[in-house]
Parts: structure tokens; C-alpha cells; sequence
């Protein structure tokens, strides 16, 4: 579906050519079960590229062509979403950005700093400011992620098993509030660290709303952009379009599949709705939110966000206009800290001219651990998205690739 994409200013021959190198590396080398790029300008699909299958390896014979509709595990992907849903109450005056969180969550009512030690046997001290919502939207809380293994208190998360999982505890609310049990890696607006902050915006609109994060998506999301195949659960009529998920193993070099598509474990519902991670997407469904994005908020004419509140998610909101890596307290990132900044979850590109930003000022992003990703250029009017399927996040450097080929492609 490229041969009309030389209508919005890409060079076809090239953009193919590339792109059929990269499915050359990737999937005939059975590195990928397969990828599908979708690429837009100007509000318009541009052309959509498939390459490979569903499945791969031993699990070839339940494999299918990886097409429009097929479905995704979208990870991270799912933090755009949620903190739109968020800023849609914030907008509506139900939540404001600088309330404490533990008005809502009253388990986070004594944060504590971590000072030192280990994870049997450490101090901390009190924290001289209480997390706020922004902290949360903006990554700046204080909390962490189980598997970024580069502070005691990540392996402390590990220790608990607070892993963020589909079945990781009964209820997210549970969830979060074991979260707000552990330390903080620093004072919260003090640095950026990536972390379950979007979980616990997830249950702080359960709380506002008095209803669960399932409904509260399809309501101020899903439903409003016809987004039919997202979601926190898949329907048992629909996991003929279910991709598998492959990981790959550092040390011993393997591939292997852990999640069957037509037996995955969203067959079954949640017992943690995770606003942070636990969606499943399509390509076309994604670009729905997308297109809305692209819209200044609005779909059908009908305005979900005004531009004013989407272009505050959209601006660096790191004090003093600081980039990614000098406010980050970890080296994990779903996007290149150099010359980036972020906004309300995504990243957000400040500097374009650093080595291998092929993206204009201002175009804002994130991905998935699944090596998703999506990307919106405000300046080029472009919009990109990427599913493929294999964790973990950066096991082959598809994204960065693929950014390149797109904006080379431009004539």
C-alpha cells in the first residue's frame, strides 16, 4: 500500500527499497516474526507497509500475514493514552495537575527518600514535598520500574514483585498502594525516572471516576475514536488476529515465543488494569488516536482536548527547558535522551541537530517494550507508527532505523 505515497512527498522507489532492506535484515534473517509501518501526512494515510507473519520459528504453522487489523501487545504505548484520558479530567476541572496524590491515594500521604543500604536493610528520610499529579504525568515522581535494575530500590520492587503483570495483584488499586510502601528515588520534581506513575494515574481516575480503568478508557477514548480492537482484554472471537510475543534471551542468544496469539493470556481479563502498560492495539486503531492528535484533539468535529491543554503535553515540562538525560536518574528510555525533553508521556525533541535525531523540533514520541513505537512531526506533518513483537525494548535498533529511512525518503 505505497504506491500512492509519492502524493504526500516521499520518494517511493526509496522509501520501498529501504524498507524492503529492513525487512531483509530483520525478518528473512529471523530476527522478526514480521513489522508493519504505517506512515501519514497531513492528516491523510500515506501507505502502510507489512512484511512476515504473526508467528515465526516453531510456531510458524499458526502464523498468519501480518495486515491492518491485526493485533498488538502496545506496552508503553498505553501511557499516551492514559494521560489523555487523564488531562481530559483535568480539563473538565476534576483533577488538577498540581493536586497531591494523596488526596487521592491516601497510602502516599508519607513518601520517604531513599538515603542508603540495600534491599533487606536501608534508611530513608522523609520527602519535603508529596507527589504531585504532574510528578506523576511527567515521570518525575520519584518511583521507578521493577526491571530497570540500576538502584537498589528497583530490585526492591523485584523482591516484592511488584512487576506491574496482568495478574501482579488483584487489583490496581492494591497495586499502587504497595507501590506507595517503597522509597522514592528522589525527591519528587527533583528528576525524571521512568516508572509506574502512569499505573498510578490509572487509579487515580478510578477514584475520581467511580468506575474502573477499562470503562474510564472506553469512555473518554475508545469509544469517542471508534478505537474497536483496544483494549485491556481480548474478545475469544478475536484472537485469530492475535500475534505472538518473542523474547530474546542476551545471554544464551535464543529467540523464543512466551505468548501464543491464539492462547494468549489477554484471552483472560486483568486482574491489574495498568494505564502504564497493559493494552492491546492495532495499527489502524492507534492511528485513530493519533489522527486525533494530529487534529488539535478533535475527531468528527467533535473536541475532546482543546489545543491549548494538548500543547502542554506537547512542550518540554522539564524545569528550565532541561533535556532527558540531564534530569534522568536512569539510562532507560523509550526514545534517545540527548536533545530531548518531555512533556506529558511522550518525549518531546528540543535539539534536532544532535547525532541521530532525524526528527524536526518539537516532535514528540514514545514506544513500547515490545519494540512499538510511534512518532508525530508537527513541522513535517508526519505521523509514524511501528508494531512488530519481541522483547526486550532496544534489541535491535529498528526504530532509530526506520525514523532515518522516513525522513530520507521525504523529496
Amino acid at each position: 500500500m505505497l504506491e500512492n505515497i509519492s502524493h504526500y512527498g516521499f520518494d517511493p522507489e526509496f522509501l520501498i527499497r529501504a524498507l524492503d532492506n529492513l525487512s531483509t535484515k530483520y525478518v528473512d534473517s529471523g530476527k522478526l516474526s514480521g513489522f508493519s509501518v504505517l506512515i501519514a501526512r497531513n492528516s491523510n494515510i500515506a501507505g502502510i507497509y507489512h512484511t512476515g507473519f504473526s508467528a515465526m520459528g516453531d510456531e510458524k504453522e499458526a502464523a498468519f500475514p501480518l495486515k491492518e487489523d491485526s493485533i498488538y501487545r502496545i506496552y508503553s504505548m498505553s501511557k499516551p493514552i492514559t494521560a489523555f484520558a487523564m488531562m481530559r479530567y483535568v480539563e473538565r476541572g476534576q483533577i488538577k495537575l498540581d493536586d497531591k496524590i494523596k488526596n487521592y491515594i491516601p497510602a502516599f500521604s508519607n513518601p520517604q527518600i531513599w538515603v542508603s543500604g540495600d534491599t533487606r536493610d536501608f534508611t530513608t528520610r522523609q520527602s519535603e514535598k508529596d507527589i504531585s499529579v504532574f510528578d506523576l504525568l511527567t515521570h518525575q515522581s520519584g518511583l521507578t520500574y521493577d526491571f530497570l535494575g540500576e538502584h537498589p530500590i528497583d530490585a526492591l520492587y523485584r523482591r516484592k514483585q511488584l512487576t506491574g503483570g496482568r495478574a501482579c495483584r488483584p487489583s490496581v488499586e492494591e497495586f499502587v498502594n504497595e507501590i506507595a510502601a517503597m522509597p522514592l528515588l528522589f525527591t519528587p520534581g527533583e528528576k525524571w525516572n521512568y516508572s509506574f506513575s502512569l499505573d498510578v494515574v490509572g487509579r487515580i481516575m478510578e477514584v475520581v471516576g467511580g468506575k474502573t480503568l477499562d470503562k474510564i478508557l472506553h469512555e473518554e477514548v475508545f469509544e469517542p475514536l471508534n478505537m474497536k480492537d483496544t483494549g485491556f482484554t481480548l474478545p475469544a472471537d478475536k484472537a485469530d488476529r492475535m500475534t505472538h510475543l518473542y523474547f530474546k534471551d542476551h545471554r544464551k542468544g535464543l529467540i523464543r515465543c512466551i505468548d501464543r496469539g491464539r492462547e494468549t493470556t489477554f484471552l483472560k481479563p486483568a486482574e491489574m488494569l495498568g494505564g502504564g502498560g497493559g493494552l492491546l492495539s492495532t495499527l489502524t486503531d492507534y492511528y485513530k488516536f493519533c489522527h486525533m492528535l494530529e487534529s488539535n484533539g478533535t475527531v468528527n468535529g467533535t473536541t475532546l482536548l482543546s489545543k491549548k491543554t494538548l500543547d502542554i503535553m506537547r512542550s518540554n515540562q522539564l524545569p528550565g527547558g532541561a533535556t532527558m538525560k540531564e534530569k534522568a536518574a536512569c539510562n532507560f528510555s523509550e526514545s534517545n535522551m540527548e536533545g530531548t525533553g518531555f512533556g506529558i508521556s511522550w518525549s518531546i525533541t528540543t535539539d534536532p541537530t544532535t547525532e541521530g535525531n532525524y526528527t524536526s523540533r518539537g516532535t514528540y514520541s514514545w514506544g513500547g517494550l515490545g519494540n512499538t513505537y510511534f512518532f508525530i512531526d508537527p513541522i513535517e506533518k508526519i505521523s509514524v507508527i511501528l508494531m512488530a513483537q519481541i522483547v526486550p525494548y532496544g534489541i535491535y535498533p529498528i526504530r532509530t532505523e526506520l525514523k532515518e529511512i522516513i525522513y530520507k525518503s521525504l523529496k
